[in-house]
């Protein structure tokens, strides 16, 4: 039997109910690669690209940190916390929108709010709808 890849994907909570996110990874060995390496190496860069894509939150999840990356916690207000959940929740909707006229239903929202997350958020998948 011979490994030409490794696949790993992980689910890992956003921080608001029922919404998670998965990530994943798949690496081509080539005849010289050890897949046990390459595995750890997956895992890894997973645990990485959680802890960049969700990094308040990942902060307090002690196991998805790889040992080597330090990260601070930092302490929220009660209403930091919700704030945070709540543009991220605003989002979450975005990317889930099918249609550029069900996206633009947003766009007022996204204006009123002035968060350069958000606005990104909108314009990039607004590039994608069109």
């Amino acid at each position: 039997m011979k490994i030409d890849r490794i696949s790993y994907q992980k689910i890992f909570p956003t921080g608001m109910a029922y919404l998670n996110h998965k990530i994943g990874v798949e690496i081509q060995l080539d005849a010289e690669d050890d897949a046990n390496q390459a595995f750890q190496l997956a895992k890894e860069y997973v645990d990485k690209m959680n802890l960049e894509s969700n990094p308040g939150y990942a902060a307090a999840m002690e196991y998805s940190r790889p040992s080597e990356i330090e990260v601070p916690i930092i302490q929220k207000t009660p209403y930091e916390q919700k704030e945070i959940q709540r543009i991220a929740a605003i989002k979450a909707t975005i990317g889930y929108c099918t249609t550029a006229t069900f996206l633009e239903k947003f766009q007022s929202q996204v204006e009123r709010e002035n968060n350069p997350e958000l606005t990104e958020a909108y314009n990039n998948k607004l590039k994608e709808l069109q």
